[in-house]
């Protein structure tokens, strides 16, 4: 675990700041998209339903609602 640290120490507070924003520009956006109906409506609705010791049970609807 010191060794985590004493790597960490190398560099300075400027590249640790950049490796993080850079980082964070990698997730990507989780939007619903129809291309075959690109005015349509997708609703996605998600409820927990319980936690369990490794995570939870979660309850998911999705509905798509077609543009006329």
């Amino acid at each position: 675990m010191d060794h985590c640290f004493r790597s960490l120490a190398r560099f300075s507070i400027s590249t640790i700041v950049l490796a993080i924003i850079l980082s964070s520009f990698s997730f990507t956006c989780t939007e619903a998209y129809d291309a075959l109906d690109p005015n349509g409506n997708i609703t996605i609705k998600w409820d927990i339903i319980s936690w369990t010791p490794d995570g939870y049970v979660v309850s998911i609807i999705n509905s798509n609602s077609p543009s006329v």
